[in-house]
C-alpha cells in the first residue's frame, strides 16, 4: 500500500499465491463481489484471477501481483478487504488496515520528510512485521521492509514514531536511505532493514506505515502469542 498525502489517496498493491504457472491477473477493481456484504468501515475490492487451460505450465508457488491505485482515504474507512474472484467464485480474501487519517494530516505526513532523492525504492509489499506477546519475557514488536537500491553499499535507517491515524492502531515509521559514498557494484541490490522495540501494554498495532522520501507505504503487523 502507498499513500498519496497531496490526493487524499491510497493505491494497493497485492500479491495472491497461486500453485503453478496457469494462473494470471485479470484485473482489480474496488467492489464488493455478488452476494456477499462488508461493514460501513470496510473498504472493498475484487482481485480477479484467471487460469490457463490446456497448456503447459510451470510447475511451483508462483506468486500474482494486483495493483489498483486511487482508492480515496476516508475516516470512516478503516479496514481493507481484498476478495480474490475467480469464474465467479470467491476463492480467497485478506484484510488489512487503512490510515484514516484527514487529507492535511496525510499530506503534512509525506511532506515533512523530503530529503534529496536517494535513488532507492519500497519494494511493492514489501513493508511488514509481527507482535511478540509470548508469555516469556515482555511483548514487542518487529517491522521489516524490503528494499531495492540501484548500486550496492545503501545504507539504511529505519524508526518507530508512533501510533497513527483515527483508530491509533497504526505503527508509524520513519526509513532513511543513504547512497553509498565510495566505490560500489552497479547491481541492484536488494536489503531487508529491521526495526525492533519494546511494545508498551497500551499499544495495541494491526498494521505498519513506513514513511519515505516522500511517500508511504503499509503493511500487516501479525501478532504471535
Amino acid at each position: 500500500m502507498t499513500v498519496n498525502g497531496g490526493q487524499n489517496a491510497y493505491s494497493l498493491d497485492a500479491v495472491v499465491f497461486v500453485p503453478n504457472g496457469c494462473y494470471f491477473g485479470n484485473g482489480a477493481q474496488r467492489g464488493v463481489p455478488l452476494g456477499l456484504s462488508v461493514t460501513p468501515e470496510t473498504e472493498s475490492v475484487i482481485l480477479h484471477l484467471g487460469r490457463h487451460e490446456g497448456v503447459m505450465c510451470t510447475q511451483g508457488v508462483t506468486p500474482v501481483r494486483f495493483q489498483l491505485a486511487g482508492i480515496p482515504i476516508s475516516l470512516g474507512k478503516t479496514r481493507l478487504t481484498a476478495f480474490v474472484v475467480m469464474n465467479g467464485v470467491v476463492v480467497g480474501a485478506s484484510s488489512i488496515a487503512v490510515p484514516s487519517g484527514n487529507e492535511s494530516e496525510l499530506a503534512a505526513l509525506t511532506t515533512l520528510v523530503a530529503p534529496q532523492r536517494s535513488g532507492a525504492w519500497i519494494g511493492p509489499g514489501e513493508v511488514g512485521g509481527w507482535i511478540n506477546r509470548m508469555p516469556i519475557g515482555p511483548s514487542s514488536v518487529h517491522i521489516r521492509v524490503g528494499m531495492w537500491a540501484p548500486t550496492s553499499g545503501y545504507l539504511y535507517r529505519l524508526t518507530m514514531v508512533g501510533p497513527f491515524g483515527f483508530t491509533g492502531r497504526t505503527l508509524l515509521c520513519d526509513l532513511l536511505a543513504t547512497r553509498p559514498s565510495g566505490i560500489a557494484l552497479d547491481v541492484i541490490c536488494h536489503t531487508i532493514v529491521p526495526a525492533d522495540g519494546p511494545l508498551g501494554p497500551a499499544e495495541q498495532y494491526d498494521s505498519v506505515l513506513v514513511r519515505f522520501e516522500g511517500t508511504l507505504a503499509g503493511g500487516r503487523l501479525n501478532e504471535v502469542s
